[in-house]
């Protein structure tokens, strides 16, 4: 996980149920937020019940999709959400740069025209 850092990671809400001392969805999804803060977590699962979609919402997770005939439909949707903001996250990193940088620009143009007007002769 820490060379990879996926960007999204689907996660089963029963990872286990055989062994009860397994840890669950929420402890794995706890620990994957820990490790990276971006990293998208869709919560799968054949647990209908709010409360558990909740507690997934709570803990990070970006979607929760349930295991029924139409999950991998509800996969796919989720996905292509999850990739529409990953993209639009990094165009507005993009435009937040060259702002940035048109700010700096500015600045020292207005800079140099108040140190021209300020000391005459000091430039040429």
């Amino acid at each position: 996980f820490n060379e990879i850092k996926p960007e999204i990671v689907i996660l089963d809400y029963h990872l286990n149920g055989n062994h009860v001392n397994a840890a669950d969805g929420i402890k794995v999804l706890d620990w994957i937020k820990h490790k990276n803060v971006e990293t998208n977590v869709i919560m799968l699962s054949s647990d209908d019940n709010i409360e558990v979609a909740l507690k997934s919402f709570k803990h990070g997770a970006s979607d929760y999709v349930v295991k029924t005939e139409t999950k991998f439909r509800k996969l796919n949707y989720s996905l292509r959400n999850i990739f529409d903001v990953i993209e639009a996250k990094k165009e507005a990193k993009k435009y937040k740069i060259m702002l940035n940088a048109l700010f700096i620009i500015v600045g020292t143009m207005i800079g140099g025209i108040i140190v021209y007007r300020i000391i005459p002769g000091f430039i040429g």
